[in-house]
C-alpha cells in the first residue's frame, strides 16, 4: 500500500543548486558527476514545492558549492519565504572559498535570521583541487575563523 505525505508533517528540502564549484576534489560527487556545471536549479521549482508542502522547516542547500551561485538567487528565495510567511530556515553547505574571497558580497545573506552555514574539511591525499588554488588545512581554518569572526 502506497502512503502519501500530509500537508501537516514537518519537513526538510535538500536541494542541489549547482553541480558547480571552484574545487574539483576527488572525493566529491559533484567534480564528475554533471556534463554541464553552469545549469542552475529554477527556484520555481522550490517555490511549487513550498506551496504543496507549506510547513518545510528547512531547506538544505549544497552543491558544487552554493557560493558560486549570485547572492541575489537567494535573496529572492528568502523574500519568497517572507512574503509567504514560510517557517523555513536555509543551510548553507559551503567550503566558504566565495566568502573568504569576497565577504562582503555575502554578509547580508550570512546576517538574515533565517540562515545558517555549514561546512567541512576532508583530510588527506583525497583532497584535489584545481591547480591554481591549494585548500590547506592551515588555509581552511584562517576562512572558517574569518566567518566565525563576522558571522559567529
Amino acid at each position: 500500500m502506497r502512503q502519501s505525505i500530509t500537508n501537516t508533517e514537518p519537513m526538510s528540502l535538500i536541494i542541489k543548486i549547482s553541480e558547480a564549484c571552484q574545487f574539483a576534489c576527488t572525493f566529491c560527487s559533484s567534480s564528475s558527476i554533471s556534463v554541464s556545471k553552469s545549469s542552475i536549479l529554477d527556484l520555481e521549482l522550490v517555490f511549487k514545492f513550498l506551496k504543496r508542502y507549506p510547513q518545510t522547516e528547512s531547506i538544505i542547500i549544497n552543491g558544487g558549492d552554493p557560493l558560486v551561485i549570485t547572492p541575489k538567487y537567494y535573496e529572492e528565495l528568502l523574500a519568497h519565504l517572507d512574503d509567504n510567511d514560510y517557517p523555513a530556515t536555509i543551510s548553507f553547505t559551503t567550503n566558504l572559498w566565495d566568502f573568504y574571497r569576497k565577504p562582503l558580497k555575502w554578509r547580508d545573506i550570512f546576517n538574515h535570521p533565517r540562515v545558517g552555514v555549514n561546512t567541512s574539511f576532508h583530510y588527506g591525499e583525497s583532497r584535489q583541487i584545481k591547480p591554481r588554488v591549494l585548500l590547506t588545512e592551515k588555509k581552511f581554518i584562517e576562512i572558517v575563523t574569518m566567518f566565525k569572526h563576522q558571522h559567529g
